[in-house]
């Protein structure tokens, strides 16, 4: 299963005491099995950079960054994906360009905004509980 995991997801496991920080880190910690393929976009990589540059030192960012990189496939962000995210009726443009770039290469969307995805995409898209409670049952 190919899982594509949203900025929010990311930066919960970045930034210790978001609201859903333990689930996240959980999720990512937890799952380990040659049948599920975590990834995430390069323009994740930026918004997570940006936005962890004040919780961080750059050499403990770039240490975080690239554990990530290693760790999960890192999507590119193409001029593709912006016309798509011109075209898309989500009204997040962020998350437009998000669902452009999952739909090229996942089965599903993890993310804490459900609603900001859902009805956009034909992709499944759960919150990092609901996907864990389903890995977990398996």
């Amino acid at each position: 299963m190919r899982v594509f995991l949203d900025t929010n997801v990311i930066l919960d496991t970045l930034i210790t005491g978001r609201p859903n920080s333990e689930v996240s880190t959980r999720l990512v910690g937890k799952v380990k099995s040659d049948e599920i393929r975590f990834s995430i976009s390069s323009l994740s990589i930026a918004d997570a950079a940006y936005s962890c540059r004040k919780e961080y030192s750059r050499e403990g960012l770039i240490n975080s960054i690239d554990i990530i990189r290693r760790k999960w496939r890192v999507l590119p962000f193409a001029e593709y994906n912006i016309y798509d995210a011109i075209n898309s009726d989500c009204p997040d443009f962020e998350d437009a360009i998000q669902i452009s770039i999952a739909e090229g290469d996942a089965d599903v969307i993890v993310t804490n905004n459900v609603r900001h995805f859902k009805g956009y995409t034909a992709l499944e898209v759960v919150t990092p509980q609901e996907f864990l409670d389903r890995v977990s049952a398996d």
